[in-house]
């Protein structure tokens, strides 16, 4: 769909934005899709891949998922020292 926040998708081989009021449009890229031989099919496949793994890399997550379960692994329930509230 053209109403993402991806852009420039087919130029990056990684999709297309496509309005999702356009039928014809959809079902003509559809069939390019089904038609296209391998070695296009995987290049799309790997841009796809590469598009995610740089917008994840952009959200930082790993650091983000890092710093939570390290709060998690020093919680102590029995010390409220560490400013966390306390559990039930």
């Amino acid at each position: 769909s053209n109403q993402t926040p991806w852009k420039n998708l087919q130029e990056q081989k990684a999709g297309w934005e496509l309005s999702i009021s356009d039928i014809q449009t959809i079902k003509t890229t559809l069939q390019e899709i089904v038609d296209m031989d391998n070695l296009v099919w995987q290049s799309y496949r790997l841009g796809a891949k590469n598009l995610a793994e740089s917008y994840v890399k952009q959200l930082n997550v790993d650091k983000e998922y890092r710093i939570l379960f390290e709060n998690r692994i020093n919680f102590d329930p029995f010390n409220n020292h560490d400013n966390q509230p306390p559990t039930l």
